[in-house]
């Protein structure tokens, strides 16, 4: 940048040099164009004594620079510019040298670089060895927790189905132990009184003896008798009846809600009932069968499962010809020909299905307490 600046300066000065010798020569020699009123020039003398010393100074030094001296001129600026180009070249060469040490530095930093990258390579290479070894960890861990997972789940399934057999179990154990504690309980008619008739209906009373077999005590719940006059014109299904008599009461769970006497093992209870036939059931036929139909509603005093004890009696009176079931319409019978008997049908105990045992559990919720035992009770 310098030796630019040098060189236009030179150049410069070399052209303004050109021009003022141009000019003292044009001066000198009187030439351009004057006016009328510069028609003689006053520094013409000077400018022509200047002319003449530079033009001896010219002669002198045309005579002085012969041959010899352009070549030892020649020999000097050649050996400037070798100076000048061995001092170049000393520059180039030193900075040759600094960026050889760049480039040294360079491939130093690049080797270090390659080095590091390699490293980092080898880093990563373990890294990625590393990840997949906890990859495969993972999945061994998921293979793990899974076969865990099942045995908890099988562990689970086993605790259940062993708390439902337990379960079952302590049902069945509860159960044989209701079925062999319960209470049965059963029932005897006497007659007590004679049969007497009127216009309307026959009437007698029956002496109902309530006895418990079993082992925990009887809550009777309800006792339904009800007196059913056969005849050949009135013939009467005694089974169909009895059916109507359990569906009559356990169609209404208030019926079942109160509990009105305790029996216990070994100690009888009694109660009376009075009977009464309809003359309109039996006439015109002239003679009766007379059966007394029932069921006794009861459960053991820890309350739970209602059971029924169901029965059929038959009346009989005494004649001339012996034994009879068949009563004259109309003829009273004194109480001492008159006996009950067990015949063959009915007299079953049975328990109340599970659905009436659910609705008598919520009736019971709010059990009353038990009331005193009852003289009677309305069939």
């Amino acid at each position: 940048m310098l030796g630019r600046v040098i060189l236009v300066v030179l150049i410069a000065c070399f052209a303004i040099g050109v021009a003022v010798v141009a000019e003292i020569f044009f001066l000198s020699t009187g030439g351009g164009v004057q006016s009328h009123h510069y028609s003689h020039n006053q520094y013409q003398p000077v400018y022509a004594l200047l002319v003449q010393l530079i033009v001896t100074w010219w002669n002198g030094f045309r005579t002085w620079f012969d041959h010899d001296t352009v070549a030892t001129i020649a020999i000097a600026a050649t050996a400037i510019f070798t100076g000048t180009l061995w001092a170049a070249t000393r520059k180039l060469a030193r900075f040759a040298n600094t960026q050889a040490d760049d480039m040294r530095n360079l491939l130093r930093v690049a080797s270090d670089n390659t080095i590091a990258a390699t490293a980092q390579a080898h880093a990563m290479a373990r890294m990625h060895a590393v990840s997949e070894a906890q990859e495969q960890v993972m999945r061994d861990q998921a293979k793990t927790m899974a076969a865990s997972l099942e045995l908890t789940r099988q562990t689970a399934n086993a605790a259940t189905s062993a708390a439902e057999a337990a379960q079952a179990a302590n049902n069945l154990s509860l159960e044989t132990f209701n079925v062999r504690t319960r209470p049965i309980v059963s029932i005897t008619l006497d007659v007590d009184s004679a049969i007497v008739w009127n216009d309307e209906y026959a009437e007698f009373s029956v002496f109902a003896t309530l006895k418990n077999h079993g082992i925990s005590p009887a809550q009777i719940m309800h006792i339904d008798l009800e007196g059913v006059p056969g005849s050949p014109s009135h013939h009467k299904n005694l089974n169909n009846i009895l059916d109507f008599i359990l569906e009559r009461r356990e169609g209404s769970t208030d019926s079942l809600a109160l509990r009105w006497e305790t029996i216990y093992a070994g100690e009888p209870w009694s109660v009376k009932y009075t009977v009464r036939l309809h003359v309109k059931d039996i006439l015109p036929d002239k003679f009766v069968d007379i059966s007394i139909l029932g069921c006794i509603w009861y459960s053991s005093f820890r309350g739970g499962r209602i059971h029924r004890a169901a029965f059929t009696w038959g009346l009989l009176h005494n004649n001339k010809a012996g034994r009879s079931s068949h009563f004259p319409v109309g003829e009273d019978k004194d109480i001492q020909r008159l006996e009950m008997y067990r015949p063959v049908f009915g007299n079953f105990d049975r328990d109340v299905p599970d659905e009436q045992v659910k609705k008598q559990n919520a009736m019971n919720k709010d059990a009353h307490s038990e009331p005193s035992s009852p003289t009677s009770c309305p069939p």
